[in-house]
């Protein structure tokens, strides 16, 4: 379904080792190439701020500053007492000028709340929750409202170390997840961010969009309606996606 127009998808670009022109190059064959309902993201964007304008020309949906670890602009979740540098604070100002959303995906907790400062638009585009599952990549419940009530979306992940101790968990381990968010926080700023081209050992098997009906099947029997399943398998994503065409429109 994910093929379909009507329902969008986000494709983030991760830096890794590529340079900035292998990037550009990378970035221009996705646009060449992709499918209306595809958009376009960044993460990791640890290069030097006067080197990424025409990067950001391309108006991705959102950037991480960084991945797990350093670069120039801050720390990623491996430093969770380390904040953003001056570098990452000059990057997010640019970001806010291109309308782009910044992803607290990766960051570090202090980092977060560096972001929470200075993001005109966050969210978080693939991680757990920690209340559910500890990990270094999971938001805790205070993160969670603050990304909501500066109208920013979440993404819920598949990987499975995100979500179980267990070596494969099952489907149940992300019906939790769900559940919880729900029940604490509503429905409407939860999407899924799989991360199914980033990663490779997923919950319940579930490894590309064909094999979301086990998800659906699980809720539909602990008493989600329909409605609020397609909301958050389809229509929040697609909603917020509109929200931010409309801003970067005028400065396209």
């Amino acid at each position: 379904k994910y093929k379909e127009k009507k329902y969008k998808v986000v494709t983030a670009y991760f830096r890794g080792g590529n340079s900035l022109a292998k990037a550009l190059c990378d970035v221009n064959n996705f646009f060449n190439f992709k499918n209306s309902n595809c958009y376009f993201a960044l993460e990791d964007i640890g290069y030097e701020q006067e080197k990424t304008e025409k990067l950001l020309q391309y108006y991705p949906v959102y950037a991480t500053l960084t991945w797990n670890g350093e670069n120039i602009l801050g720390y990623g979740c491996d430093y969770q007492s380390c904040g953003i540098k001056e570098k990452g604070k000059k990057m997010v100002k640019k970001l806010n000028q291109y309308h782009i959303c910044v992803d607290c995906a990766h960051i570090s907790r202090n980092g977060f709340y560096d972001l929470a400062d200075l993001a005109e638009n966050l969210i978080c585009s693939h991680t757990a929750f920690d209340a559910v599952r500890k990990h270094k990549r999971n938001i805790t419940d205070e993160q969670i409202k603050i990304i909501i009530e500066k109208g920013g979306i979440i993404g819920l992940c598949l990987y499975n170390d995100f979500l179980t101790e267990k070596q494969i968990g099952e489907v149940d381990c992300i019906i939790r997840q769900i559940d919880y968010f729900v029940n604490k926080f509503g429905y409407k700023s939860l999407c899924f961010g799989s991360d199914f081209y980033g990663a490779k050992n997923f919950a319940g098997g579930i490894n590309n969009y064909n094999k979301f009906s086990k998800i659906v099947e699980k809720l539909r029997k602990i008493g989600y309606n329909k409605n609020v399943i397609k909301d958050i398998c389809f229509n929040n994503l697609n909603l917020f996606l509109e929200k931010v065409d409309a801003r970067q429109k005028f400065i396209r």
